[in-house]
């Protein structure tokens, strides 16, 4: 699994697109390189792709995410996952449940019209899709 990263500091905003498959341990090695970052200090909101990712194999560890995830959502507004498979869709609604009981707002969603709104951000769907597929960071980086 690769997770592509940004923090548009400006905007409060950390953008995500992850690709691959589910790897729980990439994702672990990540939440620690993220908490290290300064940036992550002004960060208000999540955007999240999950377009294409199968996120089934999360099931017996949305609770251990969730739990990882608190280190840094105290001071995250409004979290975002944008998804296009059933089952992914699943699983992020049942997170964002998890995550929502521990006072944070996630939300699932699968257009990106739908996630911009959410996160009140001044972007086109064009110009986000844009950034998706552009994002400067890699992790792990080869």
């Amino acid at each position: 699994m690769k997770i592509y990263f940004e923090f548009f500091e400006e905007q409060n905003l950390l953008v995500q697109k992850f690709k691959g498959e589910w790897d729980l341990n990439t994702l672990i090695d990540y939440h620690h390189f993220l908490v290290k970052q300064k940036q992550l200090g002004s960060i208000k909101k999540i955007f999240t792709d999950f377009r294409g990712v199968s996120l089934l194999p999360v099931h017996n560890d949305l609770l251990l995410i969730a739990n990882l995830r608190d280190d840094f959502h105290k001071n995250i507004d409004r979290i975002v996952h944008l998804l296009d498979l059933p089952d992914s869709t699943a699983m992020s609604m049942l997170y964002s449940d998890i995550l929502t009981k521990k006072g944070h707002k996630s939300f699932t969603c699968s257009t990106i019209k739908l996630g911009l709104k959410i996160l009140e951000l001044d972007y086109s769907e064009n110009q986000l899709e844009s950034i998706f597929d552009n994002l400067n960071n890699k992790f792990p980086s080869d």
